[in-house]
């Protein structure tokens, strides 16, 4: 199959930047049922990392002596069993790659981009795994609207290894697209056809959007049709 690594690389990156994205908003529950947020206005963002079969969410802040990690959730391979999470005291200082993945983290959000949304939500991921060096930061465009389904305006930035510049930023559509479910956020789309001019082939975001919402997507690209299931992207048939 033509563009088939492309396909591949799109299947694996969707899948882990939908795992780390959940991870990050099960961290962010258990502190907010704990009570923890937002009570603690310290906290400015979190940085998520694989640890085994789990993840590792921690919260960090800014004090007086410096960028501090003031919370900890840990996580296991079902990261909705049993977490556990842990209030520093004190707080400690972040180590090299926490560090360089939060300054990542907020150099791609100052960054320009077109935003679909005023809620963006970030994933920081190593750059090995589109084989470049530095930390590829996920833009995800979000909503708090139970019953609205955010499908364009995501964006790829790359940053440097130290997290403080920007090498490459991609948006990974060219439109703003969202679809509504009408009657409330617990019923289901059947699908929804997506007009892609970005790449030729469907991208992670696309993983990414039918994973996060359980949702099937048509993607129309300059070189056809292509169905994307879960993880699963499959070509159709040849544009017309």
């Amino acid at each position: 199959m033509e563009f088939a690594a492309e396909v591949e690389q799109a299947e694996k990156l969707g899948e882990i930047l939908h795992a780390v994205d959940d991870a990050s908003a099960v961290g962010t529950d258990v502190l907010l049922e704990a009570g923890v947020l937002p009570k603690d206005e310290r906290v400015r963002g979190w940085v998520t990392r694989q640890e085994g079969d789990g993840f590792r969410v921690e919260f960090l802040g800014e004090l007086p002596e410096g960028l501090r990690v003031l919370h900890v959730v840990n996580l296991g391979k079902d990261v909705r069993k049993q977490p556990r999470f842990e209030s520093l005291e004190p707080p400690r200082p972040p180590d090299a790659t926490s560090l360089a993945m939060f300054q990542a983290r907020r150099t791609a959000a100052r960054s320009t981009f077109r935003a679909c949304s005023k809620r963006y939500n970030t994933v920081v991921l190593p750059g090995e795994l589109l084989g470049k060096t530095g930390w590829l930061v996920y833009l995800l465009a979000a909503t708090m609207d139970p019953a609205e389904r955010v499908i364009g305006g995501h964006h790829r930035v790359l940053v440097s290894e130290d997290g403080t510049q920007v090498r490459e930023s991609f948006a990974l559509s060219q439109e703003c697209m969202t679809a509504r479910v009408e009657g409330g956020g617990d019923k289901r789309l059947a699908g929804i056809v997506v007009n892609h001019l970005a790449t030729p082939a469907p991208t992670e975001a696309h993983v990414f959007v039918s994973l996060l919402y359980r949702l099937p997507l048509l993607v129309k690209t300059t070189r056809g049709l292509w169905s994307v299931e879960g993880t699963r992207i499959t070509y159709v048939k040849i544009a017309e």
